[in-house]
């Protein structure tokens, strides 16, 4: 620890680890009684069984928002691209050669409008001598490259190795982005799924400050690329508030899914349908 931060920690770290760490930092600190080690104001030196999620606001919603069955899954996709003039961010657990290539002239063609497209992945390469995303993402870059589009759409190397479904974009109207089941350069459409789309710009920037921690990859590391998608983030969270109907909404990360399951364990009377 350094000033009261912990050191080299990934982003993505659940909060009860560091509050372990913190634990023993303080616990050291009392047996040696030495002034080197710091705690951070307000973080109790005890360890938690949950992670705290980002707080419940007010979000503009319609029930279009929506999203269900396949059809309209492909639909809000070429929707959100070909609507983006600015920045484009992707991130599919899967990504399939023939699918990109099916995808891919929509992507050009939001590069030439002058959008900005990154495309992330999560498939987990650890233990397997083989991983088909990422090899699908190199084919897809060297496609991009010879197009001459190398400046405007990359398909990143690095596993995030994340399970989520993102898309978000710019528009004439805001920021949106679409969060759900679909894989988005992978599926063939054809399966059922549902997703969300979000267009609360405090919960979209939200969003886009948790990829950038993704964005940094296995090593944690920030580079240019998680800098940026910060920076991003920040800004949309700072747009103004939509008007309209709204109902409280909050977004849910990782280990935070869980609480979901226990409290409809505690709080069911007859059914519980998942």
């Amino acid at each position: 620890m350094k000033e009261g931060q912990i050191q080299g920690l990934p982003s993505r770290a659940p909060a009860a680890l560091s509050d372990l760490i913190i634990g023993a930092v303080t616990q050291a600190r009392s047996k040696v009684g030495s002034n080197a080690l710091t705690t951070p104001k307000n973080v109790p030196a005890t360890t938690t069984t949950s992670e705290e999620g980002p707080r419940l606001i007010e979000a503009a919603y319609d029930p279009s928002d929506l999203i269900v069955d396949s059809d309209e899954h492909i639909k809000s996709f070429e929707k959100i691209i070909n609507s983006a003039s600015d920045r484009i961010l992707i991130h599919s657990t899967f990504i399939s050669e023939e699918r990109s290539q099916a995808m891919l002239p929509l992507l050009v063609r939001a590069s030439e409008r002058g959008a900005k497209i990154d495309i992330l992945w999560g498939q987990d390469d650890l233990g397997s001598s083989t991983n088909s995303s990422q090899l699908a993402a190199e084919k897809m870059q060297a496609a991009v490259d010879a197009g001459g589009k190398s400046g405007s759409i990359s398909f990143h190397p690095f596993s995030t190795n994340s399970h989520a479904k993102v898309v978000i974009a710019d528009s004439a109207k805001g920021w949106n982005a679409l969060i759900g089941s679909c894989n988005w350069l992978a599926s063939d459409y054809s399966s059922f799924e549902t997703s969300f789309r979000l267009r609360e710009p405090f919960l979209v920037g939200q969003l886009i400050r948790k990829l950038s921690g993704l964005a940094q990859g296995r090593p944690g590391v920030w580079n240019n690329f998680a800098v940026d998608l910060s920076v991003l983030g920040r800004r949309v969270m700072e747009l103004p508030a939509l008007g309209g109907r709204k109902v409280p909404m909050r977004l849910i990360y990782g280990s935070q899914h869980a609480q979901l399951v226990l409290d409809a364990r505690d709080a069911a009377r007859k059914r519980i349908f998942a």
